[in-house]
């Protein structure tokens, strides 16, 4: 498993480099927010609904995935491997954030081609290894 947690982690140098690494909670107040059961059991907010906008081919929805699975895997590294409900499926309120003040704001030049690789292989990967790793220990 510790290989695992490397991997998922390896990634995080280069999203902090980035300016995107940041641990998010569920302690808001989540009765407003719409909730579904996972098949594992825990209880799973919805993403938010948020403006299309595209930035070297990448859409504001994949940059918010992105953003959630990025904070999910530092969330989990900050508790040494360990999975739960409320480290895997947080709020949305931080990726949300991360959309509105980094990804709206970006130019759809050169200087932006960083974002494909976060959007699409890093997500990819870190997905299926925090899948991985939080079903191991029953969370999914």
């Amino acid at each position: 498993m510790k290989w695992m947690i490397a991997g998922i982690f390896g990634f995080s140098a280069l999203a902090a480099s980035a300016g995107s690494f940041m641990t998010f909670s569920n302690e808001d107040d989540v009765s407003q927010v719409e909730t579904y059961k996972t098949p594992g059991g825990c209880t799973a907010p919805r993403p938010p609904e948020v403006e299309d906008r595209r930035v070297q081919g990448v859409g504001a929805l994949r940059f918010m995935e992105s953003s959630y699975i990025h904070q999910v895997a530092a969330s989990i590294e900050a508790a040494n491997g360990e999975c739960t409900c409320e480290l895997r499926f947080p709020s949305w309120d931080a990726a949300l954030e991360d959309v509105e003040e980094r990804f709206i704001t970006l130019p759809d030049n050169a200087s932006s081609e960083w974002v494909r690789d976060y959007s699409r292989s890093a997500r990819s990967r870190l997905t299926r290894e925090v899948n991985q790793l939080c079903k191991a220990q029953g969370i999914y």
